[in-house]
């Protein structure tokens, strides 16, 4: 991937954070999301709050989960069972959320 298909890749997680921020789906740092386009998974970075996330809040990974471009370390449950981007669609999004009321979710071939 180029580094423009990487800042893409990584935009379209934080503008899933913050649009889950703005409609009340999550609150401060709990959750993630991911976003999958052929080996690279741009992920938020542990710790990020999704109303302020930023491009350097979100990490990228290989599938084994190894660090391919960001500085912070990738969110605490990468290994964690749940939805995960599918390998049919070019580009795939996943989240999970820890609200008061438990919600799980995906988007396959989100815009």
């Amino acid at each position: 991937m180029s580094a423009q298909d990487l800042t893409d890749l990584r935009s379209s997680v934080v503008e899933v954070c913050r649009r889950a921020s703005a409609q009340g789906l999550v609150v401060g740092t709990a959750g993630n999301v991911s976003a999958r386009e052929g080996r690279s998974v741009a992920v938020t970075a542990t710790g990020a709050d999704f109303a302020s996330i930023d491009l350097e809040h979100v990490v990228v990974v290989d599938p084994e989960g190894r660090l391919v471009e960001g500085e912070l370390e990738p969110t605490s449950e990468l290994g964690a069972p749940g939805p995960a981007p599918s390998r049919g669609h070019r580009a795939a999004r996943c989240g999970r959320a820890h609200p008061r009321t438990g919600q799980h979710g995906d988007v396959d071939g989100a815009p």
